[in-house]
């Protein structure tokens, strides 16, 4: 495994664990305005404070390298097949 994260991976496994359809919903579930959104995008960055705080359903090892999911709860076993 790299020793760098790929942000962008990791902001696409988030849309596509909640099921959010575009970087506009990704942005509203984040609470935060679009053009900060794409800045995260360009310069491959983000505030991991936040998406810690926003994405508490998410197993953390596997939204970092999306490898080995370990399930936190039913619900997240659930959305975890949605997203298969």
């Amino acid at each position: 495994m790299s020793r760098f994260l790929d942000k962008k991976e990791i902001l696409e496994r988030i849309k596509a664990f909640y099921k959010l359809k575009s970087d506009a919903k990704l942005a509203s579930f984040l609470g935060i305005p679009p053009t900060t959104l794409a800045s995260w995008y360009s310069r491959n960055t983000f505030n991991l404070d936040l998406i810690y705080e926003k994405c508490v359903d998410i197993d953390l090892k596997w939204l970092l390298t999306g490898e080995e999911v370990i399930l936190k709860n039913e619900y997240m076993e659930k959305r975890l097949e949605l997203v298969k």
